[in-house]
């Protein structure tokens, strides 16, 4: 039939290449002109072939996005788009004509160096179904292909149908264009001309793959070994270290065993079973071990639970009454074996019998484990011992502590239930040592918490004069003695200089406590002369310079007096009458004065009680205010307008930075030479709290003294004790306690009565000046 006219008019206005059919009818098509004459590098050609059978309008081919309208009757076709060399085509029947089906023959493959003419398209106007029978397909992913045309089949299908009928007479071809999953399939009676029926005798048989099963073996060290998979079987040959069954089909289950055992080993197989899939299994694991047996035996007098007995790494957690054990992990033949008590039970000591031994041919049974009530070792440990003489104790256990140890563990172990006191039951020399955690009940296990630790404490001695008694009597230790002891100073030959303020003379006490007069007389007076003939007035403080030239405090004088190593005692500074006046030697007026001290320039600094000052004496005699307003007060600061309030002792440190004690406020000063003066320590009120800075209180300080490392050792008079202070202001007592009296002693046992001065000695020892006492005391740090 006839395209009707406007169709046929649309078709030949398109486009100049549609002209087949459109006026002249018979007119030989002719390719698409190029426009180069030449031939180019990358030429192009035209696409076409052969149209038979076409009765009808209607027919549309495409190759890609390039489609063209072929009239009925057409007897060839050209595309609209040449192609370049090289370029792929595919030619496809985008629209069927009118009551025909049109089919491609040789319509795909890849432009050559010339026009493509040689594609067929055929039309009938019967077309006819292509497809077939199917065998064997098990799963999915298989694709039947006719050409351009396809069918995806689904799993277990028996029979198939391509989508587009094929016209009679055009030629066909059924391909396999995809493999469904793990099988391989084959296409037989594919190819043909289609005749005036449909074709249904296309098959495809579809078989599975074959894949091989195998993996790794470890520790096969003997021959014998035979794996099987259902009836497949492998012998396995000693020291191999891989297998490969025989293949296994796609889909097909398969479960690798051991079938026979090698010599002496116990092979296993892990990852062994499963189903084929679409690649080699090469994950299934053989691992061989020596033959081994379990090791057991009896248990007795377990009475508690918390035993754990061990073979090597190999444990096991025992129940309270058990009378049998069996370890869990058997041990292999040949291999050793070593059971012990990893962990003993609360309250009881097991121990193990016929333990160790080689591993045979069975089973071990003999182990025997026994069990008894246990004793635990009681101790801990020891910090800040260095010294003999410390003895521990528990009741009626003692013992005693090496020097240095820094753990102890009583001699007696104590049974569970048992109560527990552990004392220090002797001291050892210099040292406190205090217990904490010594007492409890014992336990079902070792006591090791009990913490014991020493600190140094100072030892307390008395040197010279008898407490109580007031006397001048020279002589050696308790015969000698003294009358309101007050300052005290160090020579460099290691004497003490002490002034005796009641006795009005300065006497001299050697180490071994040898008491002498070195100048003045108990007659007071003011008169310089040498030793016994010169006077003094209520002598006190007292300093020495690096030279073993002494500076005195002639208090009630109020004077400074100064005395020559051959005892020349003569005026450094004062007018004999009371006051506050600056200038040199006797132009210069002091108040009450306790205390002084002597710089490395030979600079004497005295702490004016009444006038709130501490005044500064050059050699020459010159005297200034070194720091202070007059005025009562703790304000640091400038030196010029910083206070104290009576300040007594003095002592000079490192940097000839000058310390005082500064009595009224209850502090402890600092004036460094650039005229600075703070507060290194005290509260400001009247106590005696060891601490740091403000935290920390003392009770009227007199005397004091700084050794080469900066520590200041203070007289804390009406606080009855011997303070420690540090360059940071932490303040410690190192004897006495609050309450007075006479008592010699280490640390807070010996007692003190107003101790004002103090001094250190060359080998870091203190003396004191104990004045209510009337004696010369020696603390050993």
């Amino acid at each position: 039939m006839k395209p009707s006219l406007p169709l046929l008019a649309l078709l030949c206005s398109s486009t100049p290449l549609l002209l087949i059919g459109c006026g002249g009818g018979s007119e030989t098509p002719q390719p698409a002109a190029v426009a180069s004459t030449a031939e180019s590098p990358q030429s192009v050609h035209s696409l076409g072939g052969s149209v038979s059978g076409l009765h009808a309008a209607g027919l549309v081919l495409s190759n890609g996005t390039d489609t063209l309208g072929v009239p009925a009757g057409s007897g060839s076709f050209t595309m609209s788009r040449s192609l370049a060399n090289g370029a792929t085509y595919a030619l496809t029947v985008q629209a069927q004509p009118a009551g025909q089906t049109c089919s491609v023959a040789n319509g795909s493959g890849t432009m050559g160096q010339a026009d493509i003419a040689n594609a067929v398209v055929t039309c009938s106007t019967l077309a006819h179904q292509l497809g077939g029978s199917i065998n064997g397909l098990l799963s999915a992913g298989l694709v039947v292909a006719n050409g351009s045309d396809t069918v995806s089949v689904d799993s277990g299908a028996t029979t198939f149908a391509l989508p587009a009928n094929v016209a009679e007479g055009s030629g066909y071809a059924v391909t396999i264009q995809n493999q469904p999953t793990g099988e391989n399939c084959a296409v037989s009676g594919g190819t043909g001309t289609m005749a005036e029926s449909d074709v249904s005798d296309v098959t495809i048989t579809c078989s599975a793959q074959a894949h091989g099963l195998g993996g790794s073996i470890v520790g096969l060290g003997a021959a014998g070994l035979v794996l099987a998979n259902g009836s497949d079987t492998l012998v396995v040959a000693s020291g191999a270290t891989t297998f490969l069954m025989p293949t296994v089909h796609y889909g097909v289950p398969y479960a690798v065993t051991v079938q026979t055992q090698p010599a002496g080993l116990t092979c296993s197989v892990v990852n062994g079973s499963g189903t084929m899939g679409a690649a080699d299994v090469s994950n299934v694991a053989v691992t061989c071990a020596v033959n081994s047996h379990m090791v057991s035996g009896t248990l007795s007098g377990l009475t508690s639970s918390g035993l754990v007995i061990a073979n090597g790494a190999d444990v096991l957690a025992v129940s309270s009454n058990a009378t049998s054990f069996n370890l869990p992990t058997p041990v292999a033949e040949g291999s050793s074996y070593s059971v012990a008590v990893q962990t003993q039970p609360p309250g009881l000591t097991c121990s193990i019998g016929n333990g160790t031994g080689t591993m045979g041919a069975s089973n071990v049974s003999n182990v025997a484990v026994t069990c008894s009530p246990t004793a635990y070792t009681l101790g801990g440990t020891i910090s800040g011992l260095t010294v003999s003489g410390l003895v521990l104790s528990n009741g009626s256990d003692t013992l005693s502590v090496a020097a240095n140890a820094t753990s102890f563990s009583m001699p007696t172990p104590v049974t569970p239930g048992t109560a527990y006191a552990v004392l220090a039951q002797s001291q050892p020399p210099y040292k406190q040592c205090t217990v904490t955690n010594g007492v409890g009940t014992m336990p079902g296990s070792a006591v090791s918490n009990v913490d014991v630790t020493c600190i140094s404490i100072a030892q307390v001695s008395t040197v010279a004069g008898t407490a109580g008694v007031n006397g001048s009597t020279d002589g050696t230790g308790a015969a000698a003695s003294f009358y309101r002891p007050f300052g005290i100073a160090v020579n460099s030959a290691g004497d003490y200089f002490v002034g005796d303020i009641n006795n009005n003379e300065i006497r001299r006490v050697t180490p071994a406590g040898v008491v002498t007069t070195f100048a003045g007389s108990t007659t007071h007076g003011f008169t310089d002369g040498t030793g016994t003939a010169a006077a003094f007035y209520g002598p006190s403080g007292i300093a020495i310079d690096a030279n073993d030239n002494l500076y005195v405090v002639d208090r009630l004088n109020y004077s400074i007096r100064k005395i020559s190593p051959a005892g020349v005692v003569t005026t450094l500074a004062g007018s004999g009458s009371y006051g506050s006046a600056n200038g040199t030697g006797s132009a210069a007026s002091f108040g009450s004065i306790y205390g002084l001290a002597v710089d490395s320039q030979g600079n004497v600094y005295v702490g004016d009680q009444s006038n709130n000052q501490i005044r500064k004496i050059t050699p020459a005699g010159v005297v200034t205010t070194f720091a202070g307003t007059g005025s009562p007060g703790a304000a640091d600061g400038a030196a010029a307008s910083a206070t104290f309030y009576s300040p007594a002792g003095m002592a000079v440190g490192a940097n000839d930075d000058v310390y005082v004690a500064d009595t009224g406020n209850h502090k402890i000063r600092k004036i460094t030479q650039a005229g600075v003066v703070t507060t290194i320590a005290g509260s400001g009120s009247s106590g005696s709290a060891d601490g740091t800075g403000a935290a920390a209180s003392f009770s009227s300080p007199y005397g004091l003294t700084v050794d080469a490392s900066g520590l200041i050792y203070v007289a804390d008079t009406l606080g009855n004790k011997l303070r420690k202070v540090t360059q940071a202001g932490v303040v410690t007592t190192l004897a006495g306690t609050s309450s007075s009296g006479h008592t010699d002693g280490a640390g807070s046992v010996a007692r003190f009565y107003l101790p004002t001065g103090v001094a250190l000695d060359a080998n870091g020892n203190l003396v004191v000046a104990d004045y209510n006492n009337n004696i010369i005391r020696k603390v050993t740090p």
